[in-house]
């Protein structure tokens, strides 16, 4: 018999926790529970205190013993998700336990490992307040500007709730355009969609702020999401942050822990209440000098005070440790292009349009729209005068954010030209190229490179190349800079890393362009498996005019 009691926490920070006994001695088990993160053991009461997010875990380990669930009354004005909310996407466990704790935390810092679905708990979170009648709208600020339009899409798929990316505005033809930070001001002053979204560059304009601070009595919840870039306290956008104070119910998300480079955090934490202190005693308490003129921060200190006083304050799970969540979990980024890669885009599309039925009558007619998707990649492909790419940008963010865990991935694109310009921003991670141009035997080199040595992080290949045959169990994200033209090469691609060998979950992140052929491959070939019936063997047989337009209109 085990027992399992859930009970206000004693040594580990949490508002309740579970507590193990085992009526006789179990080794196997007892190892299961030494390897948790988060465990403590009381000598005198011979029990085990766990996490109550690492419970499914150990019951799950234990499925073949009779367990014993007592929930004790001692909760007292713990605070639970109300009955008669009803979640539109079924939550893991551990994204309940993440509501609840918002719930009972009005400041904190959710900081749950990539790929956890942070942003699903912060959507329930508010919507359960808003049904408790506690807020009225929830402004999400993004300090990675191109994942606002993800912002809204995740909103859409986890609430039944409207939400509005301040400062969206659309041209005549129907193409969605970011206006003026005066289109913001104005937004904030007329939309009363519950999700509002906006970046961290819009908290540079003071009129915007003070705008803001205006609403708090409507907009009583503020979610800022990538919170570790916010690294520099004195940059404008960082003041604007601190001046927003009158908001009830305040969160900071970060995949990356938060108390391995103090200074990074120093904004959010001053943001939350958790930091009282300037930054210049906050620096110099936590950091070691040396160097020329004793200036140069050497290293850090004190850390194991930082983590103490954060410990009640912030909640972090990881992958290793969550066992409900699927073998893979799927992401999509989703990417906005800027004015002049849109203008290259335009540009390709016209050209495709013009050529429509030459495309059509073609042996190959997929090959025919290299071009149009090339432009969503990087305009220096096709352009001599033009080169920018919002999808490598971002694929830097994230592969930085790994690195930083000490996780490596997998970078895979259809074509040589963007993996050869892959491998060029990606240089200082010593990354391993595999491509049709890469003989078996350096290729085989480079797989040990990849699997062998810490230094190198990354893995960036072509879809032909590194999409079969190969094992790179050594990552455990996979990244799509673009997608395959069929299902069934996107799943080999992920089972580099998905295969006997791995110990971790698997992401798999699609990096996709708005509103442009990306999004009709997404939604054609990768999610349904299929494009419209006209794959046969990997090969299209034959596609018409209107299949053409249907992928591009």
């Amino acid at each position: 018999m085990i027992n399992i009691v859930i009970k206000t926490g004693e040594k580990l920070p949490g508002i309740k926790n579970a507590f193990i006994t085992f009526e006789e001695y179990n080794q196997q088990l007892i190892d299961k529970v030494r390897k948790l993160q988060d465990r403590r053991y009381n000598a005198d009461t011979k029990t085990w205190e766990i996490s109550l997010y690492d419970l499914e875990y150990f019951i799950a380990a234990a499925k073949e013993y009779t367990i014993k669930l007592t929930l004790q009354n001692e909760l007292g004005d713990y605070i639970q998700i109300p009955k008669n909310y009803e979640f539109k996407t079924s939550p893991y466990e551990y994204q309940r336990v993440g509501v609840e704790y918002g719930l009972n935390h009005n400041n904190f810092i959710l900081a749950d490992e990539q790929g956890l679905g942070k942003s699903k708990q912060i959507v329930d979170l508010a919507c359960v307040r808003k049904l408790n009648k506690e807020i009225k709208q929830c402004l999400i600020i993004c300090c990675v500007n191109s994942i606002k339009y993800n912002w809204q899409k995740e909103v859409e798929i986890h609430s039944n709730e409207s939400a509005f990316v301040l400062g969206t505005r659309f041209r005549k033809n129907g193409k969605r355009y970011n206006g003026s930070v005066q289109d913001r001001i104005d937004d904030l002053k007329t939309h009363n969609e519950f999700f509002l979204i906006t970046n961290m560059e819009t908290l540079r304009n003071e009129e915007f702020v003070k705008e803001l601070n205006k609403k708090s009595k409507s907009i009583q919840m503020i979610a800022l999401d990538e919170s570790h870039f916010c690294r520099n306290p004195q940059a404008t956008q960082s003041k604007g942050l601190l001046k927003l104070k009158d908001f009830k119910y305040k969160i900071a998300m970060s995949g990356t822990p938060i108390v391995n480079n103090p200074l990074d955090a120093y904004t959010s934490l001053k943001w939350l209440g958790l930091e009282k202190a300037p930054y210049s005693t906050f620096k110099n308490y936590y950091c070691e000098y040396g160097g020329f003129g004793n200036h140069q921060v050497t290293s850090y200190r004190n850390l194991s005070h930082l983590r103490d006083s954060l410990s009640s304050n912030m909640l972090r799970r990881l992958k290793s440790t969550v066992l409900d969540l699927p073998e893979k979990v799927e992401k999509t980024e989703y990417i906005e292009m800027s004015d002049n890669q849109w203008k290259i885009y335009e540009e390709m599309r016209d050209e495709v349009l013009e050529n429509i039925d030459l495309i059509a009558s073609s042996p190959n007619p997929l090959s025919m729209l290299l071009r149009l998707r090339q432009a969503t990649g990087d305009t220096s492909i096709l352009s001599s005068t033009i080169k920018e790419s919002a999808k490598l940008d971002r694929l830097e963010e994230i592969v930085e954010e790994l690195s930083q865990s000490d996780r490596k991935c997998l970078v895979f694109s259809n074509w040589t030209q963007m993996t050869s310009r892959i491998k060029e921003r990606l240089r200082k991670y010593n990354p391993a190229y595999i491509t049709g141009e890469i003989d078996n035997v350096t290729r085989q080199s480079e797989v040990e490179k990849f699997q062998t040595n810490n230094s190198c992080k990354v893995c960036i290949g072509s879809v032909g190349a590194m999409g079969t045959g190969l094992t790179l169990t050594a990552a455990d994200t996979v990244i799509f800079v673009d997608l395959p033209w069929h299902r069934a090469a996107y799943d080999q691609c992920s089972d580099r890393v998905h295969r006997i060998g791995q110990k971790n979950n698997v992401t798999i992140i699609k990096m996709i362009c708005v509103d442009t052929i990306d999004e009709r491959i997404d939604s054609i070939i990768i999610r349904k498996g299929a494009t419209a019936d006209l794959l046969v063997d990997g090969k299209v047989t034959k596609l018409s005019r209107n299949d053409i337009l249907q992928l591009i209109a």
